[in-house]
């Protein structure tokens, strides 16, 4: 009887016919109506507008990429796997996959899990033909995950670092996942994986003091 806390770090899409197709969905506000008014707009703003398209698809599993997964059992040591070793997501998920296996899993500990990581997890493991071996169809309230964000308030979001400092346990710092995607193209890789490691630390922390 195993538990495991977890938590993922992701980046956007390199799927070219992903990218052509967030291209073509660019376009200027109602408002411009005029053809000179559309391509002014165009030429000033597409690119922008397309690179803010592109990081958004890190946060959905269909196109973005699993860059690291932070996890540990028990009380034992955070161990991470991914983007500091410059490992393919298929390497990442499978070497993660070897870990789970080793261990009964009977229950997971992240924040905001049931909403984004395993489902993500799930996502990414059938596009790269991993099988992992989590209860990804366990819901919220069940036995098998314990959602720190869900716990705390179902009704309302908070982060797991606001969360962290009204239990008055050390937040992670002055870095969040909207700066993953930078942090990657810089190639600050072992970064991300302290990051990632922090969270599941943090995560571990935080559940510990809501259960007791």
């Amino acid at each position: 009887m195993t538990t495991l806390y977890l938590d993922i770090e992701t980046i956007p899409t390199d799927l070219d016919w992903v990218i052509d197709d967030l291209r073509i969905n660019i376009k200027p506000p109602a408002q411009y109506k005029k053809p000179e008014s559309i391509a002014e707009w165009m030429e000033a703003n597409a690119e922008a507008e397309l690179a803010k398209a592109i990081h958004a698809t890190g946060l959905d599993g269909s196109y973005g990429r699993i860059t690291c997964i932070g996890y540990a059992f028990d009380d034992e040591p955070v161990q991470t796997v991914g983007t500091h070793l410059q490992m393919t997501e298929r390497t990442i998920l499978a070497d993660f996959a070897a870990d789970v296996e080793a261990k009964r899993i009977t229950k997971i500990v992240g924040h905001n899990i049931s909403g984004f990581d395993l489902p993500y997890i799930r996502k990414r493991s059938i596009i790269q033909g991993v099988k992992i071996n989590l209860p990804f169809d366990a819901k919220p309230w069940g036995d098998e995950i314990f959602d720190t964000m869900l716990r705390w308030d179902a009704r309302k979001f908070i982060s797991a670092d606001k969360l962290a400092r009204v239990l008055e346990i050390d937040g992670k710092g002055n870095i969040d996942g909207s700066m993953v995607w930078d942090m990657y193209q810089r190639g600050e890789h072992q970064a991300i994986a302290d990051y990632c490691a922090d969270d599941v630390r943090m995560v571990r922390e935080i559940y510990k003091r809501m259960i007791g």
